[in-house]
């Protein structure tokens, strides 16, 4: 379910420093139950840097991706099988006091066989001020007729 291009968020700040503030948030609660989240430099095109993020997986996301959009903004995504975990942007932009984004395309799909829906279309837009929200836009089917 999902593609990486359908589901990612945005931080306002320098690559290297939102994700160490990720590693340092992640590691604070990962630490008392024997992990610990680590750090990997990637080079080269984001679209073999996102092949790292597989497999998918579910419930828990066990890979996360910084990457650089400019000077100013960061992209972020992780391997959650059903698209990348909704709370980072937010949480990061409280803890760094900065603008965060996310967005999530969900496609419908509809199983070929059976004609039964598996996921409906939405489109989300969420804009979060230092960690508080600012603007939310849902756009969803629920099942019923558009």
């Amino acid at each position: 379910f999902g593609t990486f291009r359908n589901s990612f968020g945005l931080i306002k700040g320098r690559c290297q420093a939102v994700a160490q503030e990720f590693q340092d948030w992640q590691n604070k609660l990962l630490l008392q139950h024997g992990f610990q989240v680590s750090e990997t430099a990637l080079s080269g095109p984001i679209s073999g840097a996102l092949k790292n993020l597989l497999p998918r997986t579910a419930p828990i996301s066990t890979r996360y991706l910084f990457w650089p959009l400019n000077e100013e903004w960061t992209l972020y995504f992780d391997n959650g099988r059903l698209g990348t975990d909704a709370s980072p942007p937010s949480v990061l932009a409280s803890r760094l006091h900065t603008d965060g984004i996310r967005i999530c395309l969900a496609d419908e799909l509809v199983d070929a066989d059976t004609g039964r829906g598996l996921q409906y279309e939405a489109t989300v837009f969420e804009y979060f001020e230092g960690g508080e929200a600012r603007r939310f836009i849902y756009v969803a089917n629920d099942g019923g007729k558009w």
